[in-house]
């Protein structure tokens, strides 16, 4: 263990956290079809009676690319790396991972769906502490950064989650 990692004490997990604030976004089921439409954020299924089954995002969990529809008819592929999502499962074929369902409401043949920006919340015990101490901020390598006020140490890289070095490798936290 080097100086480094003997100096960062863990105060507790960061919490992802949505923010109050929404963006709705609607789509008028009469202009869609039954079967799989891609919109400009997501994909909606309707049924043959054109209820709405689900409603997901178009951003890949790979790399974050668009998804399109493929020439399969229950395929979406993003074109960044080739991630094919079966439309069927909601799962992606070349990796063990599932697409989320958005949470939609439908009234008067109208589909909202409610988008939120996500944030990380310090944990309580680091928010709740007052310091008259100096905020330092110490490199450590490329984009990896320090932060040490007090006893309250905070270690951040832009590759914690999510793809690194123009989609290199992949983290996917445990």
């Amino acid at each position: 263990m080097n100086d480094i990692q003997a100096s960062i004490n863990h105060a507790g997990s960061f919490t992802a956290v949505e923010s109050k604030v929404a963006k709705n976004i609607h789509y008028n089921v009469e202009n869609l079809s039954p079967g799989f439409n891609f919109t400009d954020k997501h994909i909606i299924k309707l049924t043959k009676d054109r209820s709405v089954e689900w409603v997901i995002s178009r951003v890949c969990d790979h790399a974050s690319g668009t998804l399109e529809p493929c020439q399969h008819k229950n395929i979406a592929e993003c074109p960044l790396h080739g991630w094919r999502l079966d439309l069927d499962k909601l799962q992606y074929a070349n990796v063990n991972v599932n697409k989320t369902i958005l949470n939609f409401n439908l009234s008067n043949n109208i589909i909202s769906v409610e988008e939120h920006d996500t944030y990380l919340q310090l944990p309580d015990e680091i928010i709740n502490k007052q310091s008259e101490q100096e905020l330092t901020i110490r490199f450590i390598s490329h984009a990896c950064l320090l932060f040490q006020c007090g006893d309250i140490n905070i270690i951040t890289d832009p590759w914690i989650k999510g793809p690194c070095f123009l989609n290199s490798w992949w983290h996917n936290p445990v």
